[in-house]
């Protein structure tokens, strides 16, 4: 997924855009030329400055360089944090499909465009079903995000400011 999603990023439209993006990112043409075709994995600060270089957004790509390697990440500090690395999963998953309309992408899962959108920018995280439907319809194994949904769980649950001051009525 990380060549992917790599691939669709605006500056390796032509070899001389990744020398440029290079050299900016302190990398010599061949280390990024090698880690574009999924050769070599780089060090998290190398390929953030490269992705970075080349025009795309470093977060929403360190979800896909995390699963390349199978490293995890620290349990979040809040549930904006939780919610924000599930979008940004989301949004490197849906970079690394190819980047399909939000309309057909919609129409697979049964989710409004408008709703997706709210989905990938953190603004709205959905029951796990339409997260595992959004991930099949990217092409990609729903499962890889499961700790990433918990993780918003686990911190809504526990967070303070989010469950109601007098507690809630069941039934």
């Amino acid at each position: 997924m990380l060549v992917g999603a790599l691939r669709q990023l605006p500056g390796t439209a032509s070899a001389a855009q990744v020398a440029t993006a290079a050299v900016r990112a302190g990398l010599s043409f061949d280390e990024a030329d090698r880690a574009l075709a999924g050769k070599d994995v780089l060090p998290w600060d190398r390929m953030r400055s490269l992705v970075e270089q080349l025009g795309g957004h470093s977060e929403d790509l360190h979800f896909l360089w995390q699963v390349s390697l199978q490293a995890s990440s620290p349990a979040p500090a809040s549930v904006e944090e939780a919610a924000g690395r599930l979008a940004a999963a989301l949004r490197g998953m849906l970079l690394a499909a190819g980047q399909p309309p939000l309309d057909e992408v919609a129409s697979l899962t049964g989710v409004s465009a408008d709703r997706l959108e709210a989905i990938l920018l953190g603004r709205c995280v959905p029951a796990w079903n339409t997260v595992a439907a959004l991930a099949s319809a990217l092409r990609t194994d729903p499962s890889l995000l499961r700790n990433l949904w918990d993780g918003v769980r686990c911190t809504f649950s526990t967070d303070p400011h989010h469950f109601p001051r007098g507690g809630f009525l069941l039934g």
